[in-house]
């Protein structure tokens, strides 16, 4: 059984290196009885280098499998000080050549690309997606292949790097706050991941380029979403390759940003999404192991300005809902229908409003025959098979709906359940669980809270990048019911652990009704 592992550390472009060697024989008094130390061609533990003098740290924790002979195990590195160790207590007692590989993912024993890493000519899989992120220093975190190789008894196991690397520097000196989505590097001429030979007889680890197949591109996506600032914001990204000789690499960069949309004073205001597409191509000549290139990019979404920037920029509504297969989509209006006592219909400002009392001169709840009737002009009233493509077709967005409590201020609070449209991010440091889940467990009967929990400020951020709210109306706030349109007595209706788009109702019920202005 494989441990769980964590990710290494990379540093900045001109991190220093730990300049004194540690005394690493298995007596070091420092260290326990059996420790063998790990370096990385020349460097002290508890790097591991990287290329380009970039580092990465060996963290408790890491695992790393070992092949002596054909006796495959995996050995969690321990980290004391400024020396990175694995006890050889788990090491057989032989007189065979010891074999090492970082992370264990390349040698994946369940995978048939990948056989004899106990020999010499062992294959092992580059990866061809990578998922990283900054720690508090603003160093890469991201895995590294390594291998190695030492003699029988060995009390110390020197690393190589099995990879060339791209280093993009990117550039924000654009109008927007942008957000980094992934960057890609792709080949048409040659294979940048996948299945590779190491040959270790030469003690160089020499490994020769090969032509390009189905594995011609490296993506590393973003977990914590790096923030490039408007006009300042800089972010460098290592993108680990297989060696390749001479041609041209592609590049691209992923970001996203807003920008407010046009006022429309009968639906939430939103922002637009900024989408920030780079793509070049960059001339290289033979890239081995432990070789970088730079490739510097600038994100400068006005091309009139900067006609040689190879930036494109999209925009998209965040306020759209696909409601049914042929493509028509609506925006909702800012809050639930209301009547006046003069019979003047109207909407409540907020999304989260709701008369808490029905009076002759306030009122939000209705007979279904109210439904219809408002069914004029631009706006309507989704009906149950519409209610059913918003909330649970796959093909809108993977992204549809939330249960949720907002806190107004301090003990007041609404529950609710949100309705994302089809474009939609979730803005950073905002928590979002629980998607599409009408409840937490069969038969369970919960909070609004556990499922998601948001002040009036972030629900005000959610609002922004497009998110709908329908409170819960009914029930001492914990039942939501929208009418559909006609007589039929079928509504939409939830609680906090059930969710129905056609659930029956007597039509001369009272119920809520959120209308929605079409858009196409």
């Amino acid at each position: 059984m494989k441990r769980a592992h964590t990710l290494p550390h990379l540093w900045a472009l001109g991190a220093i290196l730990v300049a004194a060697l540690v005394s690493c024989g298995k007596d070091h008094g420092l260290l326990p009885d059996g420790a063998i130390v790990l370096t990385t061609e020349g460097h002290q533990s508890p790097s591991k280098t990287s290329v380009s003098a970039n580092t990465v740290q060996w963290t408790g924790g890491d695992i790393v499998w070992f092949y002596v002979g054909d006796f495959p195990f995996d050995c969690p590195v321990v980290v004391s000080g400024s020396t990175a160790y694995v006890e050889d207590n788990t090491f057989p007692d032989d007189d065979n050549t010891i074999r090492a590989y970082y992370p264990s993912e390349i040698c994946d024993m369940d995978d048939s690309r990948v056989d004899n890493l106990g020999t010499d000519a062992p294959t092992v899989v580059i990866p061809n997606s990578y998922t990283c992120r900054y720690d508090e220093q603003g160093r890469q975190v991201l895995h590294l292949p390594l291998a190695a190789t030492a003699p029988p008894g060995a009390d110390r196991i020197e690393f190589k790097h099995l990879t060339a690397a791209v280093k993009v520097v990117i550039r924000n000196i654009s109008v927007y706050d942008l957000t980094l989505d992934r960057v890609v590097v792709s080949s048409s001429a040659w294979q940048l991941s996948g299945a590779m030979t190491l040959d270790l007889t030469s003690g160089g680890f020499g490994i020769t380029p090969q032509p390009t197949s189905d594995f011609n591109s490296v993506t590393v996506r973003f977990a914590d979403e790096p923030f490039l600032a408007q006009g300042r914001g800089e972010a460098e990204v290592q993108v680990p390759i297989r060696p390749i000789g001479s041609g041209a690499l592609r590049i691209e960069v992923f970001a996203h940003g807003s920008r407010p949309a046009a006022a429309d004073p009968d639906v939430p205001a939103v922002d637009q999404t900024v989408i920030c597409h780079f793509s070049h191509a960059n001339n290289v000549s033979n890239l081995d192991r432990n070789v970088m290139i730079t490739a510097p990019i600038a994100l400068v979404p006005r091309d009139n300005t900067y006609p040689n920037s190879h930036t494109t920029v999209d925009f998209y509504d965040n306020s759209l809902f696909t409601i049914n297969s042929s493509g028509t989509q609506v925006r909702f209006t800012k809050g639930n229908l209301t009547e006046s006592a003069s019979g003047a219909w109207g909407f409540h400002d907020h999304q989260y409003d709701f008369f808490q009392t029905q009076t002759d001169t306030e009122r939000d709840l209705f007979p279904q025959d109210i439904a219809g009737e408002r069914n004029s002009g631009v706006y309507r009233v989704l009906t149950s098979q519409e209610w059913e493509f918003v909330l649970n077709s796959d093909s809108r967005t993977t992204t549809r709906y939330a249960k949720a409590r907002l806190t107004l201020a301090g003990e007041t609070y609404v529950n609710g359940l949100i309705l994302f449209p089809d474009a939609y991010v979730q803005p950073r440091g905002i928590p979002l669980q629980y998607v599409n889940a009408p409840n937490l467990g069969t038969g369970t009967t919960v909070p609004y809270s556990d499922f998601n929990s948001y002040t009036l400020e972030q629900w005000g951020q959610m609002e922004r990048a497009g998110a709908v709210f329908l409170p819960a109306t009914l029930g001492s706030g914990g039942e939501g019911r929208y009418w559909t349109p006609g007589t039929s007595g079928q509504r939409l209706y939830f609680n906090n652990h059930q969710l129905s788009t056609s659930q029956s109702e007597l039509s001369t019920n009272s119920c809520s009704v959120r209308l929605a202005k079409i858009m196409n």
